[in-house]
């Protein structure tokens, strides 16, 4: 599936030329770069159907307008439109496709949540944060930030049941000396919780992230 904020997806680590891959998530007026590892390879495009009208063709690495919405196929041959059963290395990018990152991309621009809400978002097209070890390392994914005023309570923050290898960290002080209060990487599965007393008065800053560089959809309990 292409992947809609422009990272490079590998579609096989083994394809043979005289297949054809089927690919999903195309959308008219993307720009699409399709690569082999093998560099005189002959790439072909069809739109619909794995005979469908011919979007594109040309050596790789091929890059063009797309003018389809819907599954794609993309067709693997050497020249002369010949097979080969050698791996080779397949990918999609659509490179008209980066997003701007999210209001909430940096801590000054963290926000507000109270108890009791449950908030979905997506780090797909965030950025990486600097900051110190929180339990975990949280420097290595996109990541997006929240904060809440404490109450003098124990409060829960649970990404269980977001669709990605996920972590948190909530830190206190400000956004420019952040100082770490907890973090979690896999509390229920692949997924984050923390449980934390709060003083009264003080605000909390709350970074979702994921493990090694993982993005994706969450939710925020």
């Amino acid at each position: 599936t292409i992947n809609p904020a422009g990272a490079v997806v590998t579609i096989s680590s083994c394809s043979f030329a005289g297949e054809y891959s089927t690919i999903n998530g195309a959308v008219n007026g993307q720009t699409l770069r399709f690569t082999s590892s093998v560099g005189t390879d002959v790439i072909t495009i069809r739109s619909g159907s794995p005979h469908g009208p011919v979007l594109a063709f040309g050596t790789t690495p091929l890059v063009f307008a797309n003018t389809f919405t819907g599954t794609i196929y993309a067709h693997w041959n050497t020249p002369g439109c010949g097979s080969q059963s050698t791996c080779r290395v397949t990918t999609v990018q659509c490179t008209s496709c980066v997003l701007a990152p999210p209001a909430n991309d940096l801590c000054t621009g963290a926000i507000n949540i109270n108890c009791g809400q449950t908030i979905a978002g997506t780090t797909a097209s965030a950025t990486t944060d600097v900051v110190s070890f929180c339990s975990t390392t949280l420097t290595t994914a996109p990541g997006v930030w929240y904060s809440f005023v404490g109450t003098g309570t124990n409060n829960i923050l649970s990404l269980c049941g977001s669709s990605y290898d996920t972590k948190i960290g909530v830190f206190t002080g400000t956004c420019g000396a952040l100082v770490c209060v907890v973090g979690n990487d896999d509390f229920c599965g692949l997924q984050s919780q923390v449980t934390l007393p709060t003083t009264a008065g003080t605000t909390y800053y709350v970074l979702v992230t994921g493990f090694s560089t993982a993005s994706g959809a969450y939710t925020l309990n």
